[in-house]
């Protein structure tokens, strides 16, 4: 009987795909049917190659690389706490958005095992993989949060004392810092009720959040080329994480995962350079004037003369709301 049992379940290669490699079942008609959809292999890239041994050992580094990429990270706000105490929200909250990435790869890598052994062809909601998403996009939003200027309140009302310019800005800091504390509360509500689909949700607003914390990590830490450069950098390698995962989906190359998974690393890298680059805060500047810094730099560094608009394009004591 149990030769016979075993010889069926090898047999159903639906079944062996859904289950992890260590503990393949026989999956009868009824039980395929009643899967969530993102349980059933991607009809997209069902059929493509699948990872060689080698491939997949190098998948698995690159999401090992977060660890000490992320333990350097916490070095860096250690090192330099005396002055980040100086100049932002909360270096408390900043330290557990580290520490919440390296939470969010430890589950990612516990579903990548169990699940399609490190492919992207399958896509299983379950509660390893809503634990990932919960710190994956939940450490953008509390980041953005923990890197606001020292002294200014989450709950407040827009000032628009220093002019409307100032007022739109403040406004728009003040929702964006709210709505992103909301959605690091309800994203796992939202997780339970739509499985992986939140991602086409959470991966735009977690964008924004990146805008975010590019500014503030330039102006609040800075602003200096180290903190300019270390913030766009930080973001423009979280996006092309998700270039790579939408190129995945186009072309059905198992092996992209490599480079999904060592962006989201290389992330933390300029994020760590902004860091040991801190400085003590300066006096404040209208954020109108902050703006036409911005702009300033940016026109300057297209036409080629990043020298000639100074390190970072603006004042040197320049922080941003």
């Amino acid at each position: 009987y149990l030769q016979a049992k075993a010889a069926t379940a090898t047999s159903n290669t639906h079944a062996a795909r859904l289950t992890p490699t260590h503990n393949k079942v026989k999956m009868n008609a009824h039980e395929f049917a009643d899967l969530e959809p993102d349980d059933i292999p991607d009809p997209i890239c069902a059929g493509s190659p699948g990872l060689t041994d080698l491939e997949r050992n190098i998948v698995i580094v690159a999401h090992y690389l977060v660890f000490p990429v992320t333990s350097y990270a916490l070095y860096a706000v250690y090192k330099k706490l005396d002055i980040i105490e100086q100049r932002i929200y909360s270096p408390f909250t900043l330290m557990m958005a580290i520490l919440w990435v390296q939470l969010g790869t430890a589950f990612e890598i516990g579903s990548h095992n169990y699940t399609s052994d490190w492919g992207l062809d399958i896509r299983k909601t379950d509660l390893i993989h809503g634990s990932f998403s919960f710190f994956n996009y939940g450490t953008q939003f509390i980041m953005a949060i923990a890197l606001k200027k020292k002294g200014v309140p989450l709950f407040r009302c827009p000032d628009f004392s220093s002019g409307i310019i100032n007022g739109v800005v403040d406004t728009i800091a003040v929702i964006g810092d709210l709505f992103m504390l909301v959605m690091t509360i309800i994203q796992p509500i939202l997780y339970a009720m739509i499985g992986r689909a939140s991602s086409s949700v959470l991966i735009p607003l977690t964008a924004a959040a990146g805008v975010f914390t590019l500014i503030r990590l330039w102006q609040n830490l800075g602003p200096n080329k180290y903190t300019f450069w270390g913030g766009t950098l930080y973001l423009a390698f979280a996006l092309l994480g998700v270039f790579f995962n939408v190129l995945y989906e186009m072309i059905c190359v198992a092996f992209i995962h490599v480079a999904i998974a060592g962006s989201f690393a290389c992330s933390m890298i300029p994020f760590v350079v902004a860091v040991f680059n801190a400085e003590l805060p300066g006096p404040d500047v209208p954020s109108d004037e902050v703006i036409k810094g911005a702009i300033r730099y940016v026109i300057s560094l297209l036409l080629g003369r990043m020298s000639s608009a100074g390190a970072s394009g603006l004042d040197e004591n320049t922080p941003l709301v």
